[in-house]
């Protein structure tokens, strides 16, 4: 008889309900967080994922870039040298809210075995892990008028730091309908793509802006 996947899946309201990344991106998502139940991270490869849903590496690429910009997983390159001389890269997600307690306690023994068989790494292996166990999330702490002012200065993104943080303390540091905040890093990321879209010039204002532009410097010349 085939074998049926036993496995589950999160995809919190945050990630569900965010309205700048696609609905393939939040099952990428969601299929990230399963192979990660047992282990506390995923090393399935871009092929794998591209296999599963029948689209290109490169499409994988920029789904997992786009969950990356929203700070909802995190990768890291994992170098392991064999005795013979040869050397594996490997790459491992982590899911940003995972505790790392659960990356600490993975035994060493199954470290070593996920990471010489990618192919262990499916959703059909990964079960016996408690649901509560693995998803304890973490308690949200307000970010400072100085950290959001460097993370801002980092991302060059022009939000401005001090009405991002009047905002959020008048309504309690809630988004949505009410639902409280668990990352005030993606919220900075949803306000400066706002920013983006209302400073975006219409062609029509682009094209009144470049002929004000060639009238000045006409009137300028003829000086």
């Amino acid at each position: 008889m085939e074998e049926k996947p036993n496995y589950f899946a999160i995809i919190p309201a945050e990630v569900r309900y965010n309205p700048n990344i696609n609905a393939n991106v939040k099952l990428l998502y969601g299929e990230i967080s399963a192979l990660s139940n047992k282990y506390g991270y995923c090393v399935a490869t871009n092929e794998y994922f591209a296999s599963l849903y029948n689209v290109s590496t490169r499409t994988i690429t920029d789904w997992i870039k786009a969950l990356e910009d929203m700070t909802y997983i995190e990768s890291k390159i994992d170098i392991k040298r064999y005795d013979d001389g040869t050397i594996k890269k490997i790459r491992k997600l982590y899911m940003s809210h995972i505790e790392n307690w659960q990356q600490n306690h993975v035994e060493v023994s199954q470290q070593n075995h996920i990471e010489d068989d990618f192919s262990y790494n499916n959703t059909s292996n990964n079960n016996n892990t408690s649901k509560k166990e693995i998803y304890k999330e973490k308690r949200f702490i307000k970010p400072t008028l100085e950290e959001v002012k460097e993370y801002c200065l980092e991302r060059n993104n022009n939000v401005d730091a001090e009405m991002f943080i009047n905002y959020y303390d008048a309504n309690g540091w809630v988004q949505g309908k009410g639902k409280p905040i668990k990352n005030w890093k993606a919220c900075i990321k949803t306000w400066e793509i706002n920013h983006k879209k209302e400073h975006k010039e219409t062609r029509y204002e682009r094209e009144r802006r470049i002929l004000e532009e060639m009238c000045k410097d006409e009137e300028e010349w003829s000086k």
